[in-house]
């Protein structure tokens, strides 16, 4: 505190002044020094979990960084990709449990330990009876509008519909160990609402599509050999030329044997079968004036490429349309990288309707792209088509298929 004396001269006020200000200024200073100790000091004492309390919130409130090196490393130890690899399998396998045939169909992804999800039917897959057999259930339910306009009957007939097309199909498969199976598949087609007759190709009431017995004949290295008889379905290649035909609300079967082989490289089958008619109000029965068959061998030995070479015969001794086709041809299914390309075609020679000779032939070629990157996949193909044609009804030359 500074104190005053009467007598005390302006100079030597001015003097005390200064004195007394630079004294307090030091002992400011130093009161300013011992805080900051004090502050540093107490800060680096901090209990530990304090710490670390203070630095994961700031953490949890601080945004998440996007940079490469702040990014989960993936493992690339043969235990983690073993473990990546069966995940896509079985990823594949659930999505193409369901073949265009019915009796194809695998679910056999239920029993991989792996799989832990839940699809509606799931229950009633791999079914296992006794110690050896095992069964699968299911089936499909597809209702389609069809609206025609000047085509209704066959050709462009000027007549106009509207109707409603459904059609209900349940299957079994009854597996015993893996060496015998017996398939049975329900269909019942339909249609509503229709103002003209039906196509023969649209109704089928309760009828059954496929009804056949598999035994295994031969046990081999590489592959099996089959044997099949009964009624059943017929579907090779791009279905150009044998198949089911689903776009028909009836479906195309048939009735017969069948020989096949299974192996590593080639697939091979020989059938023998007659064509199936639908009847709309009774049960189907083969034609036994139709014949059809032939061979069919596809080798995949090539990664992303497949061959066909394919032999069939079609006699028909039905009434005065009676004539006799065989077709030899082949197919070329292929990829490399984005680019895909298919190439198929084959002749056809007989006897035509009228006595006469048969030569005919077709040909396909088809170039396409697939962006495996983005979303959905999506594929663009081009096609060029030709088959041989003429006017005159069963006694030109025609390609038949």
């Amino acid at each position: 505190m500074l104190s005053l004396h009467r007598c005390t001269t302006p100079l030597a006020l001015g003097v005390m002044l200064i004195c007394q200000l630079t004294s307090r200024a030091q002992e400011f200073g130093s009161v300013i020094e011992l805080a900051e100790q004090d502050i540093f000091h107490s800060s680096s004492e901090l209990p530990a979990t304090t710490a670390s309390f203070v630095s994961a919130e700031l953490a949890a409130t601080a945004p998440p960084c996007a940079c490469a090196s702040c990014q989960p490393a993936e493992c690339n130890c043969p235990a983690c990709q073993e473990a990546k690899k069966k995940a896509a399998d079985l990823k594949k396998a659930v999505a193409g449990a369901y073949k265009p045939l019915f009796y194809d169909n695998n679910f056999s992804y239920i029993n991989n330990p792996n799989y832990n999800d839940w699809y509606p039917g799931d229950h009633f897959k791999q079914v296992p009876v006794g110690d050896c057999w095992m069964l699968d259930l299911g089936g499909q339910y597809r209702a389609r509008y069809q609206g025609e306009h000047n085509m209704r009957g066959l050709g462009l007939t000027g007549l106009d519909d509207n109707f409603l097309l459904h059609r209900t199909r349940l299957f079994l498969n009854a597996k015993y160990s893996d060496s015998f199976r017996i398939y049975g598949e329900f269909i019942d087609a339909e249609s509503n609402y229709e103002n003209f007759p039906i196509r023969l190709i649209e109704v089928n009431r309760a009828d059954m599509l496929n009804l056949f017995a598999d035994a295994r004949v031969l046990n081999g290295d590489s592959g099996d050999l089959w044997f099949r008889i009964g009624r059943q379905e017929l579907l090779y290649g791009s279905e150009r030329l044998i198949s089911p035909l689903d776009w028909a609300n009836t479906r195309r079967t048939f009735e017969g044997f069948k020989l096949f082989w299974q192996g590593e490289d080639w697939n091979v089958d020989f059938f023998v079968t007659r064509p199936i008619f639908p009847d709309p109000t009774r049960f189907d029965s083969a034609d036994y004036d139709r014949e059809f068959f032939g061979a069919w061998a596809t080798y995949k030995a090539i990664q992303n490429q497949t061959i066909d070479l394919f032999a069939v015969q079609y006699n028909n001794a039905s009434g005065v349309a009676n004539y006799q086709f065989s077709t030899l041809g082949g197919r070329w299914l292929g990829s490399r990288d984005s680019w895909l390309w298919e190439a198929e075609g084959g002749v056809q020679f007989g006897e035509n309707t009228n006595g006469s000779d048969h030569q005919a032939g077709f040909a396909t070629g088809g170039l396409g792209y697939k962006w495996a990157d983005a979303c959905w996949t999506p594929t663009l193909w081009g096609y060029y088509d030709w088959a041989s044609g003429g006017d005159d009804l069963g006694a030109g030359n025609g390609f038949n298929h």
